[in-house]
């Protein structure tokens, strides 16, 4: 009786064995093989992500490049485009709060084909003054001045991220028949808020130059190099 229960028994061995190879298989489990919170809430983000995508929110690259900055407040929120590179892209947020409609210029008439020619008419007064206004406050937001000069041959765009404490992430392009150039993306210093409100007071072309000279000298931090787009 005592050798029927003994290790050495057919069904005592089985037993044990079966036990082993049990405890073997549990042991050699790969993370893989492993369903944890971890994974549920990846895959709920990633969900989430493509779902924002559709809503202007934004994107998984942009969560990727910049995770912990929902609006435009840090050098990660820009990113370059295209290998040579060919424009700026702002991964923080699609769209940062814009204070005021799309400001659009057009720009010298006469057929000049300088840049620098004042511009003499804007889509919509009340935005353009709407932009010198949010310059000359205090209220975090974003701002897109562009100027179309001689029938397109020329174009300048102009984007301020407005931090709401007297600086801006800015960035600038101009471009120029077959070649844009990118001046340095980074932040800036905005001039006085006086200087906004004077321009309030001037014609279309003088409230034009305002809105494109908005900051005071160099950044304070650069985001990313000029460079010289020769693809457009």
């Amino acid at each position: 009786m005592l050798a029927r229960h003994s290790l050495g028994s057919p069904s005592a061995s089985h037993n044990v064995l079966l036990g082993i190879v049990l405890i073997l298989l549990g042991a050699c489990t790969t993370k893989d093989d492993q369903t944890t919170d971890d994974d549920a809430t990846g895959a709920s983000t990633a969900a989430s992500t493509a779902a924002s995508t559709e809503t202007g929110e934004p994107t998984e690259g942009s969560a990727v490049a910049c995770p912990d900055h929902a609006s435009v407040d840090a050098c990660c929120c820009f990113e370059l485009i295209g290998t040579p590179p060919v424009g700026v892209s702002t991964v923080c947020a699609a769209e940062q709060a814009p204070l005021c409609p799309k400001v659009k210029f057009e720009c010298d008439p006469s057929g000049l084909d300088t840049p620098e020619y004042p511009c003499v008419s804007a889509e919509d007064e009340a935005a353009v003054d709407c932009a010198l206004k949010a310059l000359a406050g205090v209220k975090p937001g974003s701002l897109h001045i562009e100027y179309i000069g001689n029938n397109n041959y020329w174009y300048r765009n102009v984007k301020y991220a407005l931090q709401g404490d007297g600086t801006t992430y800015l960035v600038h392009s101009l471009a120029v028949d077959a070649s844009e150039v990118f001046d340095p993306t980074g932040r800036f210093t905005l001039k006085a808020p006086a200087y906004f409100t004077d321009c309030l007071a001037q014609d279309i072309g003088a409230r034009g130059d305002c809105l494109r000279s908005g900051v005071m000298g160099a950044a304070s931090e650069v985001c990313l190099d000029e460079f010289d787009n020769q693809n457009i």
